[in-house]
C-alpha cells in the first residue's frame, strides 16, 4: 500500500533524521514513490539518526538515487572508519574550490548532472587512499545536504556496467 509512510515505523525513525525536521519523507505522485524533499541551504538528512551509532556498511559502492535542481549547491559527507577503527570524513561538494586534505578529512569538488534523476555511485574504498596506508573497514555515516530530492540510498558490492 503506497499510502502508508514507512518513516512511521520505529525502525526507520532510528535510521535517519532530517534537519530541519519538517523535511519528512512523503509520497510524490510524479515519481510514484516516497521521497525526501530537502529544501534550503541548511537542510540535510543524516544516517544514522543518533550520533553515537554507526551504519557499519562494508560494501564498496554507495549509490544515491537523487535529483539535484539547477542553481543550487549540493554536498554529501561520508564518514568511514579504517581497520584500526579511526573515523575519517570525505566531503564531496558542488561548491567551486580545490581538493583539500587534512589528517582525518578530505574535501573533493564534485560535478553532477542537474535537473534530472540520476544514480550517483561513489566508490568509498577509493577515498580511503587519500589517507596514507589506511584500509577501508566500514561506511559509518552519511550526511546529504542542501536542496535535492532523494529517493533511495543503498550500497553495492559491484557497480552497474
Amino acid at each position: 500500500n503506497h499510502s502508508v509512510d514507512p518513516s512511521k515505523n520505529p525502525f526507520y525513525k532510528q535510521l535517519s533524521k532530517t534537519i530541519p525536521s519538517q523535511n519528512l519523507r512523503a509520497f510524490d505522485k510524479e515519481v510514484k514513490s516516497f521521497l525526501y524533499n530537502l529544501q534550503g541551504q541548511n537542510s540535510r538528512i543524516v544516517l544514522p539518526a543518533e550520533d553515537n551509532k554507526a551504519l557499519s556498511l562494508h560494501q564498496r559502492y554507495l549509490v544515491l538515487q537523487i535529483f539535484i535542481p539547477f542553481g543550487y549547491q549540493w554536498w554529501v559527507e561520508i564518514g568511514m572508519s579504517d581497520l584500526v577503527g579511526i573515523r575519517r570524513r570525505i566531503n564531496l561538494t558542488t561548491v567551486q574550490g580545490k581538493q583539500e586534505g587534512k589528517y582525518f578529512s578530505y574535501r573533493y569538488p564534485l560535478e553532477v548532472t542537474r535537473g534530472k534523476w540520476l544514480f550517483l555511485g561513489i566508490d568509498v574504498f577509493s577515498f580511503m587512499n587519500a589517507f596514507k596506508d589506511q584500509t577501508f573497514r566500514a561506511l559509518d555515516q552519511i550526511t546529504i545536504g542542501s536542496t535535492c530530492r532523494l529517493r533511495r540510498i543503498f550500497t553495492m558490492k559491484d557497480f552497474f556496467n
